[in-house]
């Protein structure tokens, strides 16, 4: 995929952050001006997989480009719906489209399933 910045140098991200181990993925927005930076993406359930099985092999791949923020979460809401956040091969937390939020409930099932254990 060719990216392209928009004309203040910003590219506006949706991208997948998959766990090899598992096939497990997580789908995110991100703005900024280098698109092969490092960041792969936040939320509880995603920072503890990558804690669990190091972050370092998860593999990140840009889905889509978009012209500015608001394409960019129109994009990603598109996506991460409340019926993809129930899926349990996503570490999704909450739906998309608004930037980072976090669910305590999709955190206890992730908990309940057995797929990690809960912090103390």
């Amino acid at each position: 995929m060719k990216l392209k910045p928009n004309k203040n140098g910003y590219y506006y991200l949706v991208y997948k952050i998959t766990n090899p181990f598992n096939g497990h993925f997580y789908i995110g927005a991100h703005a900024t001006t280098n698109p092969y930076d490092n960041y792969k993406g936040s939320g509880y359930a995603l920072r503890e997989a990558k804690r669990k099985y190091g972050g370092k092999h998860f593999i990140k791949e840009i889905l889509f480009c978009l012209p500015d923020e608001s394409s960019m979460y129109k994009k990603e809401a598109e996506i991460v719906t409340k019926e993809f956040i129930k899926r349990k091969d996503v570490y999704n937390e909450t739906t998309g489209g608004v930037g980072a939020k976090h669910s305590k409930i999709k955190t206890e099932l992730i908990a309940i399933n057995g797929i990690f254990q809960t912090k103390k």
